[in-house]
């Protein structure tokens, strides 16, 4: 089971455990966990119709790994399409489009979820025959905010998750991921900290509303109180999307520059109109918008 062989079958290059989710339209690949030959645990999604979105994964990954940023290893394979070869097995998703008669883009990512740890159930649907999906454990579906406790920057605080969740977004204002769903975050038990996925689209705007606003809330409490332990190069699109004001200078990923603020008694702080735009930023920003892939 070679994973370099360009000229795999899917079906040959990973053990299929079961599915992660029934795809809800056309336009998405599908998804699951599949076991290599040394019984390590894989996040397959694909095919893709072109490989730029495991391109973009990758990126964001080579991203955060520079910066001591929590990621996961991702991997660009190009396998034949095979597996589930027939419309009633899966009537939904971009499997269906492509040409299964030539290898494929897919991507592997690496699973923090131990296969003693995942469960399937038969699911169904009204397009869906039953189908072995995983059933969805504590570590994968878990209330942020309860993990990192309520109130941001108290002395209960989980002080290391606040900090992995602000890096995580602040990389995603950098590059423009736009989905910021609790479902996008996995949290390693193991090492308490928290690792975001599904980062395969970029160069997106990110809304104001992308947050409820009781969560916005309790993430700007949490960038006041933590700000000294986020990134240098994620931290002024934080302050600028959360709108706050540091005692602090926010330095540059160059280094020496200082951001300009607004003076308060005689004290440079930093607001959010005022600050400016990273090259990182106004590159991502000049990006070509393009449709989100889900999962």
């Amino acid at each position: 089971m070679s994973l370099n062989n360009t000229a795999m079958k899917e079906s040959d290059a990973l053990k299929l455990l079961g599915r992660v989710q029934l795809n809800t339209g056309g336009h998405k690949s599908c998804t699951y966990f599949a076991e290599d030959e040394q019984g390590k645990i894989w996040f397959v999604k694909g095919p893709f119709k072109t490989e730029e979105p495991v391109k973009n994964a990758q990126t964001v990954a080579d991203y955060k790994r520079e910066r001591g940023i929590p990621f996961l290893q991702v991997k660009l394979q190009y396998w034949i399409p095979d597996r589930w070869p027939s419309k009633e097995e899966v009537p939904l998703g971009v499997r269906n489009s492509v040409d299964r008669t030539i290898p494929q883009p897919f991507m592997m990512t690496e699973c923090l979820v131990e296969k003693s740890k995942l469960s399937f159930i038969k699911k169904s649907s009204k397009v869906w025959r039953e189908t072995d999906v995983v059933e969805v454990n504590d570590q994968m579906n878990f209330d942020l905010l309860s993990l990192a406790l309520s109130e941001g920057g108290g002395e209960d605080s989980n002080k290391q998750i606040w900090v992995d969740y602000l890096n995580a977004l602040g990389v995603r204002l950098v590059l423009g991921v736009n989905d910021w769903a609790d479902r996008n975050f996995i949290y390693n038990r193991e090492g308490n900290r928290l690792i975001s996925v599904d980062e395969d689209v970029l160069g997106k705007e990110i809304s104001q509303t992308v947050l409820v606003k009781s969560k916005y809330d309790k993430v700007k409490t949490a960038l006041k109180a933590y700000h000294a332990d986020v990134h240098r190069d994620v931290i002024q699109a934080l302050v600028k999307y959360f709108k706050v004001q540091l005692p602090v200078e926010v330095r540059s990923e160059q280094g020496t520059e200082e951001v300009q603020g607004k003076k308060e008694s005689g004290k440079r702080g930093v607001e959010n109109d005022e600050v400016k735009e990273t090259k990182l930023e106004q590159e991502a920003r000049k990006k070509p918008k393009r449709g989100k892939t889900s999962k």
